[in-house]
């Protein structure tokens, strides 16, 4: 199949069509969708099928692409019960193609099912339900592995320490005091622990944007498998539980269901339970600096004034 050559400089909704159309053999309508780096839609064809068509930037690693779609293929096979997004190929039987954009730049383009369900920042979860999902995903990710997920990756718990170099840049005082003080806990005493901890491939991002819930609370769904990383497993839980944390009036109590969960189906060591809590609050401070860094490329960055008002609430609640 030749690849597309779009002309428009801008890929908005007429383009999304065609490229469904185009690679996909799918007529639908498209409609945008959230993305920090690539552009996303959905296309729906009709009330009961709709998909979600992933055109990636042109700088996107194609290597880290092909490990994102080798775990979801390994997931189809491997943890077929758990709703996940299942990765489809296109009219050549391929799981990746390519355009050309109106800028003449090579874009990657990948197709999805959509899956159901609201996020868990727009509605009530059951942590304990949460925890399950996620230690079931561990123990299915347990016989995988890809050479591009061993990479150095500012979301990778193992090397936070490279946030201090940004701390300058974290406002207010006491946010940045807060925070400073998780790095260096991390830095002097919770490293070389974590470094004795087991090893695997892991989503490494389930926040409260990737986490979809059914209006029970149950888990409907998890997305976005952009930031999978071999680490340790523990970090799993410490992510989850990061953002569990937040906007809780009992943080520690509100978060034992999920690591009861998670426990009950993929077993803790220890040595995991002990640095838990130490790397819940760690993904927070990654989170303020990450923001931080943003925030001084574009101060008008409303997702960093949102997050450190939460994290505010959260330091001021224990």
């Amino acid at each position: 199949m030749c690849a597309l050559n779009l002309k428009e400089a801008v890929i908005g909704l007429n383009e999304a069509e065609e490229i469904a159309s185009h690679y996909y053999g799918i007529e639908g309508k498209a409609m945008a969708l959230e993305g920090e780096l690539d552009l996303n839609f959905r296309i729906t064809v009709n009330s009961e099928e709709a998909y979600v068509l992933k055109v990636h930037n042109a700088y996107a690693d194609t290597a880290s692409l092909d490990a994102q779609n080798a775990m979801l293929i390994h997931l189809a096979s491997q943890a077929s019960d758990l709703p996940l997004p299942r990765l489809l190929k296109d009219i050549e039987g391929q799981y990746m193609s390519a355009l050309i954009d109106g800028e003449g730049q090579l874009r990657q383009v990948r197709l999805l099912s959509w899956m159901d369900g609201k996020t868990w920042s727009a509605g009530e979860i059951d942590f304990y339900s949460l925890g399950k999902f996620m230690g079931k995903l561990d123990r299915s990710l347990e016989s995988f592995d890809h050479a591009a997920a061993h990479r150095e990756f500012p979301w990778e718990m193992k090397g936070a320490t490279i946030h201090l170099e940004s701390l300058h840049l974290v406002q207010p005082d006491d946010i940045r005091s807060y925070v400073t003080d998780i790095l260096t806990k991390f830095s002097d005493c919770v490293s070389a622990k974590l470094d004795s901890c087991r090893m695997q491939v892991i989503h490494n991002d389930g926040n409260d944007n990737n986490v979809l819930v059914n209006d029970d609370g149950s888990i409907s769904g998890l997305i976005d498998f952009g930031d999978s990383v071999y680490s340790p497993l523990i970090c799993e839980l410490g992510v989850a539980g990061g953002y569990a944390l937040m906007r809780q009036d009992d943080p520690i109590t509100a978060v034992l269901p999920l690591v009861a969960g998670y426990h009950e189906v993929n077993p803790l060591t220890a040595t995991e339970l002990e640095i838990l809590y130490d790397l819940m609050r760690l993904r927070l401070a990654m989170s303020v600096c990450m923001a931080a860094v943003q925030s001084a490329a574009d101060p008008e960055n409303e997702y960093f004034k949102q997050f450190l008002e939460e994290k505010e609430t959260k330091k001021n609640n224990g």
